[in-house]
């Protein structure tokens, strides 16, 4: 993959209290109960980073796990290396979600990490994790249900080589609406897809070529409205 080789560990950090309302790792961190008290933790332990360019690598597989972190702002997508030696595009993570979590448990990462947009993330280390969820078990459990959310993701991107390529573009768009009406904090339902093509296409084990009839089949039909980046699903299909 021809991108740039920059690593979250050779960013600048800004030392600054994370003000995000919608970022997970905040509301991971707030389900206690005693927040007045866990405040100052949370401001000491979230460490904001970027701004990373498209294409800026986070992190690398292998590399230590050292944090986890959340989107402020932008996107990031994750891929790995099959067995075959392709590159698998394993998830996309919007603006609020965590990523990096999926090696909890593990001593390094088993993904590599990239900026899909101009983008700023937040960092929460390891270390300050651990500490977190031994004072406040509520932290723990709520972890554990961020990790059964991944896994559930994973095992849909398995399960959906079953599926036409038009009900896998269909499903796609309909989660991906979903997570971006969460966030955005707005009534409009006209989204911006911040990922290209190719990323679709690998993601769902189609090609770019599929994609692109794929949705001008559904957009003649009437079960979504596209145009460039922009896409809106029909009532029918609207979560």
């Amino acid at each position: 993959m021809g991108t740039p080789l920059t690593s979250v560990s050779n960013l600048h950090h800004v030392n600054v209290k994370h003000t995000c309302s919608i970022c997970d790792i905040k509301k991971l961190l707030l389900k206690t109960s005693d927040i007045d008290k866990q405040s100052s933790e949370i401001t000491n332990a979230i460490k904001c980073r970027g701004p990373f360019l498209p294409g800026d690598r986070v992190y690398k597989s292998g590399e230590p796990l050292n944090a986890i972190y959340a989107v402020t702002s932008g996107s990031v997508k994750t891929e790995t290396i099959t067995y075959e030696g392709y590159i698998q595009t394993t998830g996309f993570h919007l603006r609020g979600e965590i990523f990096g979590i999926e090696a909890l448990g593990e001593t390094h990462h088993v993904y590599d990490a990239y900026a899909i947009e101009r983008t700023w993330l937040c960092e929460l280390s390891i270390s300050s994790l651990n500490s977190l969820c031994q004072q406040h078990p509520k932290t723990l459990n709520d972890l554990f249900k961020l990790i059964g959310r991944h896994a559930r993701t994973h095992l849909n991107l398995i399960n959906v080589r079953g599926r036409t390529a038009d009900q896998r573009i269909l499903d796609f768009l309909g989660d991906l609406s979903e997570r971006l009406l969460e966030r955005q904090q707005t009534a409009c339902d006209e989204l911006t897809l911040p990922m290209i093509k190719e990323d679709i296409a690998n993601y769902l084990g189609l090609t770019p070529e599929t994609v692109s009839r794929s949705l001008r089949r559904l957009d003649e039909a009437g079960h979504i409205h596209y145009k460039g980046k922009t896409f809106r699903l029909a009532a029918a299909h609207s979560k």
